[in-house]
């Protein structure tokens, strides 16, 4: 081999290393590190040092300022707990928030703006802003959002979504004055899984319409999934929204209708698997056409219909359950276009619907015998220790232990006067909107808990326990 060739195979060796070892040295610049703000410290400026794809660790007693993020970077709270900090503006893709307790007193405490691939997870959101417009988490004009494992609580309005598409909340605990979840303004492919949304009562604003979930202003292809909605003035309000699926969910204990597809303008929808139990007015209020019950468990919890089809098109039920209460003497199971049926084998004949559906008590492990609401048309009259009841006075006994808006307080029936109860101990605070009154006849124990027995693992397949998660007031 000649001097030139190993001369130049040597020299190609060499430039060869020296690329490899320069191109180490600029993606070094380039690697992604931890930035951590200690007490005292501010976030801000450490927003403003960090590179795309750092991580800004932030420990508790740090600064609580207003944070606007516009690259994408990673804000996590150090340690087991939630971390407060001040507001939060995103606008940049593909940020992750996590551990954090984002707070104040503004139009919301978490805005998303015009991004995509954010994700928001474990985080405690409290707006002390309780105007109606006062939002926990504010989403506009975003796609592939993940907000997971968070606590929405104490706002005017939890979470609003607008102009959203693949959007998935899960695992939250959510808990408001107003609204749990808006979906509004050609939202769409929008789902929410193993989410306990509960308590929305329009607390604090009287004549409020409050709703666990509300979508409206054009909403395509939502799904919940494996929720429970408790107490809640209605637990689903849908207008203007097609390509519904509701499965395995609960929805028990409703002052107003339980799920209302409202204004003739919402179809395409499905319940399947699922159980809706004790609204003051109806289960469901159907106005349109296109709707799917199959497997469910209706249970009215008074003397009223679990189901009325009247007006609606298009329906397909079967194979559904059907009970009222103890307490009902000659219930009304369900009304068609024909009549109001006590008989249900006469509704089943008369409707053409769940000729292949039951109407028998579930067995729940441990529910209250029967719910009423409030009546709204004497809440003035209401006094911390009288109850004026709405329409189903009969479903109440002396003695009754008496729970009020699902507060877990037993209470008991002391007497039955002037179509309402007077309670012992007396309300703590006057509720602001005609909330549920329910009676769990003997039983102290309001530990809700719908599983059934005889079925695998105490309840049908498909069908989850709505015991209460354990509320706690720490982060």
């Amino acid at each position: 081999m000649s001097r030139y060739l190993i001369s130049s195979i040597r020299n190609l060796a060499t430039s060869s290393l020296a690329m490899i070892s320069m191109f180490a040295v600029v993606s070094g610049c380039f690697a992604a590190s931890e930035i951590p703000v200690g007490t005292g410290e501010s976030v801000k400026e450490r927003i403003a040092e960090a590179s795309e794809g750092d991580t800004i660790v932030i420990s508790p007693g740090v600064t609580i300022e207003p944070l606007l993020i516009r690259k994408s970077i990673h804000l996590r709270g150090s340690g087991s707990g939630r971390v407060d900090c001040g507001p939060l503006i995103i606008q940049a893709d593909d940020v992750t928030v996590e551990n954090l307790a984002p707070g104040g007193d503004d139009i919301a405490v978490m805005r998303i703006e015009r991004v995509s691939g954010v994700t928001i997870r474990n985080c405690l959101i409290r707006n002390t802003n309780r105007d109606h417009l006062g939002y926990g988490l504010k989403a506009q004009t975003v796609s592939n959002l993940v907000i997971e494992n968070c606590r929405v609580h104490d706002n005017s309005v939890g979470l609003l979504l607008a102009e959203a598409s693949g959007v998935h909340v899960s695992g939250c605990d959510i808990r408001n004055d107003n609204d749990g979840i808006i979906i509004a303004d050609e939202s769409r492919d929008i789902e929410i899984s193993d989410c306990y949304i509960h308590r929305h009562q329009g607390q604090g604003r009287p004549g409020a319409h409050a709703d666990g979930i509300q979508t409206f202003r054009t909403v395509d292809n939502l799904t919940i999934r494996n929720c429970q909605l408790l107490g809640n003035m209605q637990h689903m309000h849908f207008e203007s929204t097609t390509g519904i699926l509701i499965e395995d969910c609960i929805c028990f204990g409703s002052s107003a209708n339980g799920v209302s597809f409202a204004w003739r303008n919402t179809t395409d929808a499905t319940i399947t698997r699922s159980t809706l139990g004790y609204s003051g007015l109806s289960l469901l209020n159907m106005t349109a056409h296109g709707y799917s019950l199959t497997e469910n468990i209706l249970v009215s919890g008074h003397s009223k219909p679990c189901l009325v089809t009247i007006g609606v098109d298009e329906l397909v039920s079967d194979e559904n359950l059907f009970w009222n209460t103890v307490r009902a003497d000659s219930p009304m199971m369900a009304a068609s276009e024909v009549r109001y049926h006590r008989d249900f084998s006469e509704y089943q004949e008369a409707s053409g619907y769940d000729q292949n559906s039951v109407y028998t008590d579930p067995g729940f492990a441990n529910a209250p015998l029967a719910i009423a609401s409030i009546n709204p048309k004497r809440f003035n009259l209401l006094t911390h220790s009288w109850i004026p009841i709405w329409g189903h006075i009969a479903m109440f006994q002396v003695g009754d232990t008496i729970e009020i808006g699902f507060d877990g307080v037993v209470r008991k029936c002391l007497e039955i006067r002037d179509e309402g109860i007077v309670i012992d101990p007396p309300l703590a605070e006057l509720p602001s909107n005609a909330v549920m009154v329910t009676t769990w006849g003997e039983n102290e124990n309001l530990q809700l808990n719908l599983s059934r027995p005889g079925q695998p693992n105490g309840h049908r397949p498909g069908y989850v326990s709505a015991e209460a998660p354990v509320q706690s007031s720490s982060k």
